[in-house]
């Protein structure tokens, strides 16, 4: 993911920032706060915005997003 990109993964409850890879780690003890599904994602870069379609009831984003996609994923998420 491009360094001018902004990742988030959007649920109920707000929004959890990714990291450069695109990943994220969610710690309901330490955030104090749960992610609430269903959920979806989006990257922006600038005034460009890629985002999720479909909000999905698993935090699995692999599971979709692999090298060739499943699921009707178009596969690894790119920047915008």
């Amino acid at each position: 993911m491009s360094p001018h990109c902004r990742a988030s993964l959007l649920h109920i409850g707000g929004a959890v920032l990714l990291n450069a890879s695109g990943n994220f780690l969610f710690d309901t003890f330490q955030d104090r706060t749960p992610i609430n599904f269903p959920i979806t994602a989006r990257v922006v870069k600038g005034d460009k915005e890629r985002k999720m379609l479909t909000a999905q009831m698993s935090g699995d984003c692999n599971s979709c997003h692999s090298q060739s996609g499943a699921e009707g994923a178009p596969g690894r998420i790119v920047a915008p």
